[in-house]
């Protein structure tokens, strides 16, 4: 797996329907959300690298 990219762009345009919409949260309006393929790419790569959570 590359390590910039682990979610290719065909594998994410599968998968991104899948995921569902957050609403907004007024109650922390600066706070951003993570993205869901960052956030996707992350888990991925603890778990194909062995890293200890």
């Amino acid at each position: 797996m590359d390590d910039q990219e682990t979610v290719s762009d065909e594998l994410w345009a599968r998968m991104e329907p899948l995921v569902p919409r957050k609403p907004r949260r007024f109650d922390h309006p600066v706070r951003r959300p993570v993205d869901d393929r960052a956030a996707l790419n992350g888990i991925l790569w603890v778990l194909v690298n062995d890293v200890p959570w």
